[in-house]
């Protein structure tokens, strides 16, 4: 008679396997098919986002490329408001199910000429102009594209829309779990809760339409690459982030760490034609994120003010002189670790958040990144920055954001 202990030790490196990257990669898959089960199962149409129809950044991003095939760079410099004709109530009311029911929340529609006329631009803040990088319309051009040219509805798109980004939330969580397993944070209570906060958060913006977390992976690629000492992968890989979304500019200590390695090392005595095309790949990626940048930033400056640590012309509240005691505490400790990239990027963002105008809860997504990027610092002292970053992460959360990354949101599950 078989031993069935013997068939389970046989089975067991396939439920556990030895390699830390291979479990790293079961736990996210796991997880992701978890969730994309629940969804499918648990979260009404058409708006698809966890809180029922609150959120609208996924089809919004959809329809702002549908309109860049109409406007091009231009998209950059004037608004849909500015730019197309708006919807009457009459021609609203004509419109499918999906598109009225996603309507009546308040977005406007818009008409394109040749456009199908049951599929108008439907965004939020249409009266801005885009407030985002070129990347996230390559991003969602496959929905957009099977949206506008078949007989796709709104509420499918959207749900392919959030998947999508719950994908890219997974891609961001496998660099977590791996380094998580790889380290001394299994056994760290303050290493477990950045991992728990990283996880949930990922989850949970990326359920309610937002695809912020898609910057992560290059975010993490790119330290990757800064501790091998390769200065000109990890700036192609920074360039990725920017590519993807203005908020990598909150790790621009990173891009310039690469620019030091590569002048540092002389790379360049070493380049062949693969070197050459990943140059001109970064200056697309990165010029195109600049030049848009710089094009919106007066309308992003001229947004109303509601940080609540903003440091402008009047007094420095009791707020903000608490946020950068705590960021004064985390900077000794990422000093004593010797982990001085850190230390650069602890002042930068610090700069970032008090300068920052407006701020809203899903904001926080930026802060993650940092959870999930490599340490270069002494092995020994690794977990101590890993540990002051999310003390860091969550105060500049509360602080910054007004949001508490509890998992509150849970509750919408049920």
């Amino acid at each position: 008679m078989a031993d069935p202990m013997a068939a389970l030790r046989r089975l067991w490196p396939f439920v556990w396997p030895p390699s830390v990257r291979r479990r790293a990669l079961l736990v996210t898959a796991a997880s992701f098919l978890a969730w994309t089960a629940w969804y499918l199962a648990a979260i009404p149409g058409p708006a698809a986002d966890l809180s029922r129809g609150h959120f609208s950044d996924h089809f919004s991003h959809m329809n702002a490329a549908r309109f860049f095939t109409h406007v091009g760079m231009g998209k950059w410099k004037h608004s849909m408001a500015e730019s197309l004709r708006r919807l009457t109530p009459a021609e609203r009311a004509a419109l499918p199910p999906d598109e009225r029911t996603i309507l009546a929340g308040g977005d406007e529609a818009y008409e394109i000429p040749g456009f199908p006329e049951d599929k108008p631009i439907i965004a939020s803040w249409s009266g801005l102009p885009h407030f985002y990088p070129p990347g996230d319309l390559v991003l969602v051009a496959p929905v957009a594209v099977l949206y506008h040219f078949t007989s796709m509805r709104l509420g499918t798109a959207c749900r392919l829309l959030i998947l999508l980004f719950l994908a890219f939330a997974h891609g961001a969580l496998f660099f977590l779990f791996e380094d998580w397993l790889s380290a001394d944070q299994v056994v760290s209570p303050v290493g477990f809760a950045g991992l728990f906060v990283g996880y949930s958060e990922l989850i949970h913006w990326s359920l309610e339409g937002f695809y912020d977390a898609a910057m992560l992976v290059p975010l993490i690629v790119c330290t990757r690459y800064l501790r091998q000492r390769r200065g000109l992968a990890a700036g192609v890989a920074y360039c990725a982030a920017a590519f993807i979304h203005y908020r990598a500019f909150f790790f621009a200590p990173l891009a310039l760490y690469a620019a030091y390695l590569l002048v540092r090392n002389r790379e360049w005595r070493e380049w062949r034609r693969p070197h050459f095309i990943a140059i001109g790949v970064a200056a697309v990626l990165g010029g195109s994120s600049l030049w848009t940048f710089f094009t919106v930033l007066p309308r992003i400056t001229g947004v109303a003010t509601n940080n609540p640590i903003f440091i402008g012309t009047g007094p420095i509240t009791h707020t903000t002189w608490a946020f950068l005691a705590v960021a004064l505490v985390v900077g000794l400790a990422l000093a004593r670790a010797r982990a001085w990239l850190d230390v650069a990027i602890l002042g930068w963002l610090t700069v970032m958040l008090v300068r920052m105008n407006s701020t809203y809860e899903w904001y926080m997504l930026v802060l993650i990144a940092w959870l999930g990027l490599d340490v270069l610092s002494r092995p020994t002292l690794t977990s101590i920055a890993r540990e002051a970053r999310v003390i860091y992460v969550v105060t500049a959360s509360m602080f910054a954001f007004r949001y508490t990354p509890l998992p509150t949101w849970l509750v919408r599950l049920f």
